[in-house]
């Protein structure tokens, strides 16, 4: 509740000063004394609860650890965010501006995984503790609840958009990038399939520098693929590229964290669960996809387009599987109290 208070009053202090000065400096400069405002909040609260700073106990020996640690994740993430941006360079080379423009807003990531980003965040604690104390059936457990929880959940929003895709886009962009809307879809899927290459377990274990050459693994491999689907099939060529270095890097991923949990890649999925799932939302989003360029022809407003069919593809896949996310809720519930009790 605190973050979300926090974060609400970030977007209206930024939002009340946009609508006064429109100077990219003065925002800037906004947005730095609001984290600093924020950073003062955070060590107020600490000391408040017993816990105070105090930097010359720092104990320097622990320094070389920390960097083993954190400098080869820190590659990784610095790689992973070159590896999703690499294509856009290819563009500026092979391309004009307005391409490079149309492009770059196409493919944009979307906050379509936020259910699965809090739940990685609030059980990384907990894995990493399974992990530590060597209890990998209560990882697997959790890792696997997580799992089914991210790709229904992710599944729901991506398909939900990829259904209105040319409304979506026309909301987000206005209606000139139009052209991009074939580049827009393949990033939904990119989004979609980003549950694969969560990190959750091989950080836990401590295993970062096989993240770190993964990922420099993937970046070479992307680059070069990415050359080769442009010649082959045009703009639309390094978007497909990142999409196939998605699902083949999440793939791999999946199979690393299934062994560091001793166990199999096939049994980190209820298979009776995804195959339905996944056939379900496909047949749905063909479904919707062809009503809704149904309505777009009968010249109906963009935004109530967007708003019914997603209404009746969220609504009728959560109908189908809001009992299964109950149980995976309450399973994750019990399994962290068990925990922290």
């Amino acid at each position: 509740i605190r973050n979300f208070v926090i974060s609400s009053l970030r977007l209206l202090a930024i939002a009340l000063l946009l609508s006064i000065i429109r100077n990219a400096v003065v925002i800037l400069a906004a947005n730095f004394v609001l984290d600093l405002m924020q950073i003062l909040f955070f060590i107020f609260m600490l000391r408040k609860n017993g816990c105070r700073i105090r930097l010359r106990k720092t104990d320097v020996h622990l320094l070389k650890r920390i960097f083993q640690y954190c400098l080869p994740m820190a590659v990784f993430i610095a790689v992973n965010s070159l590896n999703r941006d690499i294509d856009k360079y290819l563009i500026s080379m092979m391309t004009d501006t307005e391409t490079l423009a149309i492009y770059a807003n196409a493919s944009k990531q979307l906050p379509l995984d936020i259910i699965m980003a809090s739940f990685c965040t609030v059980l990384i604690p907990y894995v990493t503790r399974f992990i530590a104390n060597k209890e990998s059936e209560k990882a697997f457990a959790l890792y696997k609840q997580f799992l089914e929880i991210a790709y229904i959940t992710t599944g729901i929003l991506c398909c939900a958009a990829i259904t209105v895709a040319p409304q979506l886009m026309n909301l987000l962009y206005t209606g000139k990038y139009e052209s991009g809307l074939h580049i827009f879809v393949v990033y939904i899927l990119v989004d979609l399939l980003r549950f694969t290459n969560i990190t959750l377990v091989l950080t836990a274990a401590g295993k970062t520098k096989l993240l770190m050459i993964t990922g420099i693994v993937s970046l070479g491999f992307n680059a070069l693929l990415n050359v080769v689907m442009y010649n082959l099939c045009g703009t639309i060529g390094p978007a497909l590229a990142t999409l196939i270095t998605t699902l083949l890097l999440g793939i791999f991923m999946l199979w690393e964290n299934a062994k560091t949990l001793c166990t199999s890649f096939i049994k980190i999925f209820d298979w009776k669960v995804l195959l339905p799932f996944a056939v379900g939302s496909t047949v749905l989003t063909l479904i919707l996809y062809w009503l809704q360029t149904l309505l777009h022809e009968q010249g109906i407003h963009f935004f109530v387009i967007l708003f019914v069919v997603c209404s009746i593809y969220c609504g009728t896949m959560l109908m189908f599987t809001i009992k299964r996310l109950m149980t995976n809720f309450r399973t994750v519930n019990d399994i962290t109290k068990r925990t922290s009790a």
